[in-house]
């Protein structure tokens, strides 16, 4: 009861042209915002002015399919806001503002003539652009296509936001064929990371070829190379992949076990280490192990000490003294077989 009454007075301050906005005519658009600073109030009130026209149409691309158009409508919002700079606002005028307990709140008039004249302009310069870039990229390799791509979609963000707008001004603009437009460079784009393979010049440089030669796949992600035990047992080596959202998926068939296939009963290894152990360009993996049983116990983990090589898409293990002839030596001499 006290929250729902000081909400109440708290909304008594604010100024009546806030609480109940005008509507926009056939001549002038209105947007209302607030902030911690008049510019901050000044710029949410524009985006109010532009979300109001994009959230009032209705979905018909292939691209977005919601099936909430509130939640929908509410993305939309934030992207508005998001991308305001994008947004030209010529001649827009604050036509009211006041403070009210250190906030701001403002009310900003917009000429719809103006504002549509210019966001046609803009439409076209971009269409233009993407137009060029699409023309120039198309049948260059695919790296070279796949970085033209970053730059349409880019552009294509701001295509999409554009058209939106028009539409909910009533203005005459293919919607749909430029939703189609951007779901064709999404899906090429998305495609792209799958299918580009590297091939290497002898005079490249060095630290690109290892960069290049060290990723995992080829999403452009970082992914995480971990170690696991279960209660300083059973360990594992684990691969996890970052995925779109930012989060991650483990993915242990990377991992390809052919001398530790039990390690039930094997103490844990604290320690990863990621280094090119056959010269072959390519990042394998190895580990330092716990140290817990003397070189005489026959449970020695380091009898069995190996190493995953980097094949294709897995690492598989191999012996460690394969690769190293002097632990090998000392392997024979002290520890008991």
């Amino acid at each position: 009861m006290v929250s729902c009454s000081v909400n109440q007075a708290f909304a008594k301050d604010l100024p009546s042209w806030f609480t109940k906005p005008r509507q926009n005519n056939i001549d002038v658009l209105y947007g209302i915002g607030e902030g911690a600073s008049l510019e901050e109030a000044t710029k949410n009130a524009l985006a109010d002015c532009a979300g109001k026209l994009v959230v009032s149409i209705s979905s018909e691309s292939q691209l977005t399919k919601e099936e909430n158009q509130n939640s929908y409508n509410e993305e939309l919002r934030q992207k508005v806001s998001q991308s305001i700079e994008k947004i030209s606002f010529t001649g827009y005028q604050v036509s009211k503002s006041e403070e009210v307990n250190n906030r701001f709140y403002v009310e900003v008039s917009v000429e719809k003539d103006p504002f549509v004249n210019e966001q046609k302009e803009r439409i076209e310069f971009v269409q233009r652009k993407i137009s060029d870039l699409d023309k120039n990229s198309i049948q260059a390799n695919p790296i070279q296509r796949r970085t033209s791509l970053i730059k349409i979609l880019d552009l294509c963000k701001e295509l999409e936001l554009k058209a939106r707008i028009l539409s909910g001004a009533q203005e005459e603009v293919d919607l749909k064929s430029i939703l189609t437009l951007v779901a064709k460079f999404q899906n090429e784009f998305e495609k792209s990371s799958s299918s580009i393979e590297f091939f290497f010049d002898p005079s490249s440089s060095a630290d690109l070829l290892q960069i290049l030669k060290s990723a995992l796949n080829k999403d452009g992600l970082k992914d995480i190379i971990s170690m696991g035990a279960t209660n300083h047992k059973d360990w594992v080596i684990e691969v996890y992949f970052q995925n779109k959202t930012g989060g991650f998926d483990r993915d242990n068939s990377w991992i390809e076990y052919n001398i530790n296939i039990n390690r039930s009963n094997q103490n844990y290894k604290n320690k990863l280490i990621y280094c090119d152990f056959d010269g072959d360009g390519y990042k394998d993996i190895t580990y330092s192990d716990s140290g817990l049983y003397p070189y005489t116990n026959p449970d020695n983990d380091m009898k069995k000490k190996s190493i995953f090589l980097r094949k294709g898409n897995k690492f598989i293990e191999a012996s460690f003294f394969d690769f190293d002839k002097y632990a090998k030596e000392l392997k024979e001499k002290f520890y008991v077989l």
